[in-house]
């Protein structure tokens, strides 16, 4: 399964409208300002989906109207800013509460950092689409369990 697949299996995400894609020249712009490259994975998600959100669950993107002030951008600056020993090489994908985040290394890799409890980034040997799957479903259960109460 690919990127432009998810959509068809999760039917309440919510996505970019088309024309608020970045572009390919936005991307390579936003590549040059922190130093490192998308990897295959998450720059296919950007360039097809934008971000995704669900529930009450939003991953960050990039959009073309927004370009250097967009989520993923202000969120990578800021997580380099508070966390100056973790080396640049990761896009925060996930801020999923205080202190716990979700990253994309440049390899395409997805791994998780929980400064209070880890030193560096931990590799969660995901696929950028494996995670988003996986993600998806954890809220799904969540939100079950939460409606049979």
């Amino acid at each position: 399964m690919n990127i432009n697949d998810l959509k068809k299996t999760m039917p309440s995400l919510e996505t970019s409208p088309r024309d608020r894609l970045p572009s390919a020249e936005t991307l390579n712009s936003l590549e040059m300002l922190l130093g490192m490259k998308f990897p295959g994975e998450l720059r296919e998600y950007l360039e097809n989906l934008g971000y995704v959100a669900f529930s009450f669950v939003e991953l960050n993107g990039v959009n073309e109207i927004q370009k250097e002030k967009s989520d993923m951008i202000r969120a990578t600056l800021n997580f380099r800013e508070a966390y100056p020993k973790v080396e640049r090489k990761f896009w925060v994908l996930e801020d999923r509460s205080e202190e716990d985040y979700a990253l994309c290394c440049e390899s395409g890799d997805i791994f998780e950092f929980l400064p209070s409890v880890d030193r560096e980034p931990r590799n969660l040997n995901m696929t950028l689409t494996e995670y988003l799957k996986s993600r998806y479903a954890e809220i799904q259960e969540f939100e079950r369990k939460e409606n049979s109460k």
